[in-house]
């Protein structure tokens, strides 16, 4: 939360990810909060327990590593799509990533419980211009919704309509 009470989402965590991992640099206050919105199963280490890890554990350390460089790179991602993307791509991005399409499924698939303004957190706009985007979505065919989502890989045609080929764009932001 900023000092004028703005708060941001900053990344969507998937399957395996790890966070709290700034406490190893030394961080006096927390300056994130985490938020699970499916069921998911969490393992709890000290600071001193996950430096006695990084040590003496190899796996744990190479573990680490890549999860922390897959974070680099899709904040990296999220950051250039901010600057060079039109915020409907942005959109079409998130959806696409939130209903794991980027993880190969075919099929329409249902985002459950999504609040409207996390998502516009989460694209950068405002809950207005999402509702926009989600109307012309629906019409075009690519989303249905009646308070839960459901997307179609032909949303990634919003993707395609900058990038050419859909497949190679819908890379985690």
């Amino acid at each position: 939360m900023s000092p004028q009470g703005k708060t941001a989402i900053m990344v969507t965590l998937e399957d395996d990810a790890l966070f709290g991992e700034t406490c190893l640099l030394g961080q006096d206050i927390r300056v994130a909060t985490v938020v699970c919105l499916t069921d998911c199963s969490l393992v709890h280490m000290t600071k001193a327990d996950a430096i006695r890890a990084l040590r003496d554990e190899p796996r744990f350390a190479e573990f680490l590593l890549a999860r922390v460089l897959h974070r680099v790179r899709r904040l990296r991602s999220r950051l250039v799509s901010h600057l060079f993307e039109a915020s409907e791509q942005r959109f079409a991005r998130i959806l696409l990533m939130l209903a794991n399409h980027h993880k190969g499924v075919r099929n329409a698939t249902t985002i459950e419980g999504l609040d409207q303004e996390d998502l516009a957190q989460m694209v950068g706009t405002t809950r207005a211009r999402n509702s926009y985007f989600m109307n012309k979505f629906r019409d075009l065919g690519y989303i249905d919704y009646d308070g839960d989502i459901s997307v179609r890989r032909s949303l990634s045609n919003v993707l395609a309509l900058e990038f050419g080929n859909p497949e190679d764009v819908i890379e985690t932001p």
